[in-house]
């Protein structure tokens, strides 16, 4: 799962998950050699507030996860769960 750093810490205290920060889904290289090996077909879901999707542009793995995702769960004020499900991506 990928997460706003905002939605990280509550997700992470919440549930079962470790979620990733948006930015080390593209910029941190451990992230992208160990965890997300496959790049955008190693994401299942990505959690977003309405201010984040306007950087999707900086992070191309995660725009294309995005791209090829449906909305799973409105938590209200434009906070969204997404499940990546395009077959091409996974």
């Amino acid at each position: 799962m990928i997460a706003d750093d905002y939605m990280r810490a509550g997700i992470k205290m919440h549930g079962t998950v470790d979620p990733l920060e948006i930015w080390k889904a593209d910029g941190d290289p451990r992230v992208a050699k160990h965890i997300l090996p496959r790049g955008d077909k190693s994401m299942d879901y990505i959690v977003l507030i309405p201010r984040t999707s306007g950087t999707l542009a900086a992070l191309p793995a995660l725009a294309t996860a995005w791209k090829h995702s449906v909305a799973v769960k409105n938590f209200g004020d434009g906070l969204t769960a997404h499940m990546i499900v395009a077959a091409g991506i996974r």
